[in-house]
């Protein structure tokens, strides 16, 4: 899970992504985001999944910088059913 839109250390994700069997991942955001804008979330995504990751995102109507409840529960729900793949 990944409740910021920043991705630091791009230069080393080659490196950084070395096991054989990625896991997904999921982006939370809110789409009013004033400090990480969300257009740059969404090229991490695009990067992300240039790696091989299986991307996955939930974009929050009207929230800023800030994680809410509906984020919270929306990365919940993705890891129980990450898990629950596992």
């Amino acid at each position: 899970l990944l409740f910021t839109g920043s991705l630091l250390n791009r230069d080393r994700l080659a490196d950084l992504i070395a096991t054989p069997r990625l896991p997904p991942v999921m982006l939370i955001h809110g789409a009013e985001d004033e400090v990480i804008p969300l257009d740059k979330v969404m090229r991490n995504a695009a990067t992300l999944e240039q790696f091989g990751l299986s991307v996955h995102q939930h974009i929050c109507p009207g929230l800023g910088h800030s994680l809410n409840e509906e984020g919270a529960m929306a990365g919940a729900l993705f890891a129980l059913e990450q898990l629950a793949r596992s």
